[in-house]
């Protein structure tokens, strides 16, 4: 089932949130700002798909709350509603992109609610023309990378297991970001495995714990094997507690098994801060450089 979008309106008037509200809360989930300033929070705190925003407000102006999130990285398709009908400074915002389109006050209900319907679906195109251009930008990242660790196993004479993937982990970073990666190695029955986990951000004690015991449970599932901590020898590089807020939670994740032959010989998983920092896609992928490459050389 398809979520609703965002819609955040901005205004003085209680009355004219109170009448947006209404108009279109069925179809989208409506947040409601009094000011430009508590607007930019919830713009800077939320992901809106349409920002519906008076002009002529006391403190911030509508233009001015756009611009400042425009500054800060924050882009959003904007409809401006305005008292005015051909101010210079609305007609220039809206030739330079900054604004959709502007509604005069007071507004025709029809022509508002197809404003808004045709600027969801620009918003949603957009966002679709962004997705397809980073999928290609990782996979052609991705080929890049395969090529660079193929080619050095290749004049190194051939790599054992643990040195590819000390390889790819060391440049995966470039088509999948992370704040942590991790690799789990089994080295034969009676024998140690080794979990090198590698830190690109500060984690704290609790965090490099839920990595390990995330790395296992995955093992443990693409595997189907079990194994105990005894058995398992951890080395943990890059920063740890070097910060006053380390991380220690990581809701994007992603994790491959380790194929050497007909066997699964390990796992490994990345780990993000960030809860959408992942796709489906970005799963096959990362499979698909970690074990082809490894199957190259």
């Amino acid at each position: 089932m398809q979520s609703k979008p965002t819609l955040l309106c901005v205004d003085d008037e209680p009355n004219v949130l109170e009448v947006l509200k209404r108009m279109f809360e069925r179809s989208a989930d409506v947040l409601t700002a009094t000011s430009g300033a508590e607007g930019l929070s919830l713009l800077r705190s939320s992901k809106i798909d349409l920002l519906i925003t008076d002009q002529k407000m006391p403190g911030m102006t509508g233009m001015e709350m756009l611009r400042t999130a425009r500054k800060e990285g924050i882009d959003v398709t904007a409809i401006l509603l305005t008292a005015y009908t051909n101010p210079a400074d609305i007609i220039s915002a809206i030739n330079d992109g900054q604004v959709y389109r502007f509604v005069t006050k007071p507004w025709d209900i029809t022509d508002l609610s197809m404003t808004v319907k045709n600027a969801l679906e620009r918003t949603a195109l957009r966002r679709e023309k962004d997705r397809l251009h980073e999928s290609l930008r990782k996979r052609m990242e991705a080929l890049s990378v395969m090529y660079e660790v193929s080619r050095k196993g290749a004049e190194n004479g051939g790599l054992a297991l643990e040195a590819i993937v000390d390889r790819l982990l060391s440049t995966v970073g470039r088509v999948l970001p992370h704040d942590v990666s991790a690799v789990l190695i089994e080295a034969g029955e009676g024998r140690s495995a080794s979990l090198r986990i590698l830190c690109r951000s500060p984690i704290s004690e609790a965090g490099l714990l839920v990595v390990k015991e995330a790395v296992l449970s995955s093992h443990r599932r693409l595997a189907g094997v079990l194994l105990t901590e005894d058995r398992v020898i951890t080395n943990v590089s890059g920063p740890t507690e070097a910060t006053q807020k380390p991380l220690s939670a990581f809701p994007g994740s992603l994790s491959v098994p380790l194929i050497s032959g007909p066997q699964t010989v390990g796992t490994l998983a990345l780990f993000s801060s960030r809860p959408d920092a992942y796709t489906p896609e970005d799963g096959e992928l990362l499979d698909v450089l970690v074990n082809q490459t490894t199957d190259a050389i």
